[in-house]
């Protein structure tokens, strides 16, 4: 995970409390400031161990009593300046060479494309840097994991038609090692919201896993506390001492959660229905004019 502004990760790492271990990479000082940085956390269900880093990657071995496995993890953060993007090539080339185990799985903003259909607008790709990655990908054995929604994972946020531009530039790749491994995978492109980069999620399993099983878990909302009324819908749960203990923690959930969808409206619908239309939008963000309506929209999902 790739973090803009280190400033900000002592209190970031303090809101996760013991819930993660974690590994920086501090590019503030000695890369480039605030467009610098790596971050990687773990759930300390899982052994990890770091072998190497730099300014530019983090690489470990991930190992998992869940199902036994052991495998390799990079997290990679390429070269933005246009003299230095072969250096990204050069960087996976290196670090393919080390093949101490051959399940690795490596991710990133590469700051490269593959083709010509992964950009649009801007100056025509380079065709020499778009090769050398796709050479790169060859001679290391690895594979695009591929994607679902928008292809485009980054955009300048020009509102302008001659000087908008998007581009795929993160990308999940993995040997076939990796993906008979871990066979179930899919990697989808999220919204991207306050940030000139879409979230990318690439989930997982040696085992298929029907969705339609999973149970729905409530959850206290913040904004309940907002309103208050929600002191009167507590109280209310809590008059009757005849009910155990335990059944009136349940009960008080069920009430504010209840109340909650009436006073507010489902949260979780709204904020959807929001993203979709932001996405809409994204999707027509060659058009002049549009990335005023995108910042509306943004703001009214934020809030």
């Amino acid at each position: 995970m790739e973090t803009k502004k280190l400033k900000n990760e002592c209190s970031f790492l303090n809101y996760l409390g013991d819930q993660y271990e974690s590994f920086i990479v501090d590019c503030f000082t000695s890369g480039g400031g605030k467009s610098g940085g790596l971050i990687f956390l773990w759930n300390p269900d899982f052994n990890v161990e770091i072998e190497m880093h730099d300014l530019s990657y983090i690489d470990t071995v991930i190992s998992s009593s869940i199902d036994n496995s052991v495998w390799r993890y990079i997290g990679m953060y390429g070269y933005p300046q246009h003299h230095n993007k072969f250096l990204a090539c050069d960087t996976i080339t290196n670090l393919s060479s080390n093949n101490w185990n051959p399940n690795w799985l490596i991710f990133g903003d590469f700051d490269v494309i593959l083709n010509s259909s992964e950009k649009l607008g801007g100056n025509p790709p380079g065709l020499n840097i778009t090769q050398m990655f796709r050479d790169t990908i060859n001679v290391c054995n690895l594979n695009d994991l591929g994607f679902s929604c928008d292809i485009f994972t980054w955009a300048n946020n020009h509102d302008h038609d001659n000087s908008h531009m998007k581009c795929r530039l993160d990308r999940f790749l993995a040997t076939p090692e990796w993906i008979s491994l871990f066979p179930n995978h899919s990697n989808t492109h999220f919204i991207k919201f306050g940030s000139d980069h879409n979230p990318i999620l690439l989930e997982f399993s040696k085992f298929n896993h029907d969705r339609s099983k999973f149970h729905k878990v409530q959850r206290f909302e913040q904004i309940w506390l907002n309103n208050e009324g929600h002191n009167k819908v507590v109280q209310q749960t809590w008059a009757n001492s005849q009910i155990p203990i335990a059944q009136r923690l349940s009960l008080t959930l069920t009430n504010m959660s209840n109340w909650g969808k009436e006073t507010f409206g489902n949260i979780h619908r709204r904020i959807g229905t929001t993203q979709e239309a932001l996405g809409a939008l994204y999707n027509m963000s060659d058009q002049q004019g549009i990335m005023t309506q995108i910042k509306d929209k943004e703001k009214e999902l934020d809030e």
